[in-house]
């Protein structure tokens, strides 16, 4: 785990100030903007920081995985649905993947692997969980979840009366 990234607030003039931060690296400010209002968890992959923040909201929280390069750009970006939870008991999978779940409840894992050369490939896990103008770009990130649909998920849950 590293503790390289912080963030501070966005500029007075953006739109989406309450949901989006600045991205800082080593104590020098970037120019890049990341929605979220906290940091969940940063680890480093190489010359990449792999970077996780959330935005706890009435109905639930939505997370995003940042892929970031040494000077703080976006490489990639992918976004699970939203929960009822945040990202815990995470672990390291060999070299190039984390493992994690929803807390509280959340009985499924997910795995999300960092291929830090990226590759082009479309399958449809990827394409779920990617937000628009990733969509095309080279993956460097892949999101999968290990089991059936999470407890805390919103869908699940948005059928029921």
């Amino acid at each position: 785990m590293t503790s390289a990234i912080s963030l501070t607030t966005a500029p007075k003039w953006h739109p989406m100030r309450e949901y989006v931060r600045r991205v800082i690296i080593h104590g020098e400010a970037t120019s890049t903007l990341v929605s979220g209002e906290e940091i969940l968890l940063q680890r480093e992959f190489g010359d990449a920081y792999l970077l996780a923040t959330s935005y706890d909201y009435y109905d639930g929280v939505h997370h995003w995985f940042y892929l970031l390069d040494a000077h703080g750009r976006v490489l990639d970006l992918v976004s699970p649905p939203d929960y009822f939870g945040f990202v815990g008991d995470v672990e390291a999978v060999g070299t190039s993947a984390i493992r994690f779940r929803f807390l509280p409840g959340g009985e499924d894992w997910w795995t999300l692997t960092v291929n830090i050369r990226g590759r082009w490939w479309y399958n449809a896990d990827d394409l779920r969980y990617r937000l628009n103008r990733f969509l095309v770009l080279k993956r460097h990130l892949s999101l999968k979840c290990e089991g059936g649909r999470p407890i805390g998920h919103l869908a699940a849950r948005s059928n029921r009366i």
